[in-house]
């Protein structure tokens, strides 16, 4: 197997010297760092706009503007980055050093370059440049992470959606299978479990949502979840009861996230529950805020877990499924400023409630 090499943090090193970029570059790479070496004005602009560097070296006779311009112009365009410019500069002209600093350099390197110099002051900037790289990659690192995370959710939901159809049409042929609704559910646990390989709880903590929400009516999010899990209950033979006691539930959400959150809840209720039980889906409202109510007829839970439930990673039951989707459920109702709560009974099943505030400003 090819092993790749590691990303290092860049360094633009901006000179016409062959042997003095020959020099640099070698120090530059003893400190693991990245040197990309740029000899005129058109190479400079391109390393600029396709690495992100975190030291430029430039010596001040760097194009006909030199290097006091060339570090101004860094600054000017990159006022909020965390990259520090060192400029070359003679020994003999201490006023380059004023216009330097006034420029926005960060450092000087003395012409000639001594080894021991530019030891000492690489050594020193590594370090830093290290910690800000790192930094950097972490949060980075974290938006994809959050990015995997919803496009895993989503792929899970996905197959849910395909297996709810599959579901209508084997009611349809009369060939009912509990099987099925066991192959969905064990598809989805793997879906989900299966980021736990590339994801730390940190990572999972710091998640946030942020999808565009709108004004819509989630009573006929529940109709269409009726029609589909009447199909899946079918084949999983159990009984799907569904008590939604208003014509209309108004609110600002986004009704594919809801309709996650639903799927997940659903899914995972008649999973629990054995053949010939009852899963029941029940709506209430309270003056400006509606409760959706889903029990099964599982074997409940004990306090432990009952209380770790909405943390990401967590074993759950003798199988060692993992709560993953709990964990985003809870997020999902949190971005709409709700709550979902659970109340259990050892071997008597559980039911969880989410809340979801109404919205009637809409007709």
């Amino acid at each position: 197997m090819t092993n790749l090499p590691m990303p290092r943090p860049s360094v633009i090193l901006a000179d016409s010297d062959p042997a003095r970029i020959r020099f640099i570059k070698d120090c530059l790479i003893r400190f693991n760092l990245n040197p990309i070496a740029v000899s005129d004005a058109e190479q400079f602009e391109s390393a600029v706009l396709l690495s992100n560097p975190f030291l430029f070296i430039i010596d001040n006779m760097f194009t006909h503007a030199g290097g006091v311009a060339v570090c101004a112009d860094i600054k000017s365009r990159k006022p909020n980055l965390p990259c520090s410019v060192i400029l070359m500069i003679p020994d003999h002209n201490p006023g380059l050093r004023i216009a330097g600093f006034k420029a926005g350099m960060n450092d000087y390197l003395l012409k000639p370059v001594s080894e021991d110099e530019l030891n000492t002051k690489i050594s020193a900037y590594a370090a830093r440049i290290f910690g800000e790289w790192r930094a950097q990659k972490i949060a980075n690192d974290a938006s994809r992470l959050q990015s995997a995370v919803m496009l895993e959710w989503y792929s899970a939901l996905t197959y849910c959606a395909a297996g709810a159809e599959f579901a209508e049409q084997h009611v349809a042929l009369k060939q009912p299978e509990r099987s099925v609704c066991e192959h969905i559910r064990m598809n989805i646990d793997a879906i989900l479990a299966s980021l736990y390989e590339h994801i730390t709880q940190a990572h999972m903590e710091s998640l946030t949502i942020q999808f565009e929400k709108e004004h819509c009516d989630v009573a006929q999010v529940l109709d269409l979840y009726h029609v589909r899990y009447n199909a899946l209950s079918c084949i999983a033979r159990i009984s799907l009861e569904w008590h939604v006691p208003v014509d209309s539930l108004p609110a600002f959400a986004n009704k594919n996230l809801i309709g996650a959150a639903l799927d997940f809840l659903l899914l995972n209720a008649v999973g629990v529950s054995p053949a010939g039980s009852v899963v029941s889906l029940a709506v209430s409202v309270d003056f400006d805020t509606a409760f959706i109510h889903i029990k099964d007829s599982g074997g409940g839970m004990d306090a432990r877990t009952k209380d770790r439930l909405f943390t990401p990673f967590r074993k759950i039951g003798e199988q060692g499924k993992w709560a993953l989707g709990l964990f985003l459920t809870e997020k999902i109702i949190s971005f709409h400023n709700g709550k979902i709560f659970v109340e259990t009974v050892s071997g008597g099943g559980s039911t969880f409630t989410f809340s979801l505030p109404l919205f009637h400003g809409i007709k």
